[in-house]
């Protein structure tokens, strides 16, 4: 799956109290006019469309990522298994 991440306008404290998903001030998501960030599309009628949440950021910043088979090396990633929650630190593949 192909996204973008960006460094996000507003500060982290003001992300988490909006509820946004970060990585130290960096979203991941659609990039959409040169200066979004957006989530995943919840609703959507013929008038219009509702963003899971949508984030100025500094276009400078923004770089496709493949969540498929790359991670940023600061990123935290979950892994469940055998009910016990863990965290790690990926690494980036080549070029990364």
């Amino acid at each position: 799956m192909i996204k973008f991440e960006g460094q996000a306008i507003l500060s982290t404290q003001e992300l988490d109290a909006l509820g946004i998903e970060h990585d130290n001030g960096w979203v991941v998501g659609s990039w959409v006019d040169e200066h979004w960030i957006v989530g995943e599309i919840i609703e959507a009628t013929d008038e219009y469309i509702q963003p899971e949440f949508w984030v100025r950021v500094n276009p400078t910043t923004v770089q496709q990522i493949d969540l498929s088979d790359t991670l940023k090396s600061s990123h935290n990633v979950n892994v469940e298994s055998d009910g016990m929650d863990s965290y790690h630190f990926a690494r980036f593949k080549q070029g990364m």
